[in-house]
């Protein structure tokens, strides 16, 4: 074993879950009017709820995120 000093605290926490950063990219959460009742979802865009919504149709698609 080398003589490399470990923080023990959080020695189970791989390194990959100690972001220093927020992350705003996709999906994005979208409010989205479907026969006249408002549903909360998530997309990457307005066509990918489009068609996550098949064969339904969406009147109104807002993005709130």
């Amino acid at each position: 074993m080398s003589g490399t000093k470990r923080n023990t605290s959080q020695s189970n926490i791989p390194e990959y879950f100690n972001l220093k950063f927020k992350y705003d990219g996709p999906p994005y959460s979208y409010q989205v009017t479907v026969n006249n009742k408002i549903i909360k979802m998530m997309g990457f865009d307005a066509q990918h709820i489009k068609d996550q919504l098949a064969p339904k149709k969406a009147q109104k698609i807002k993005k709130i995120g």
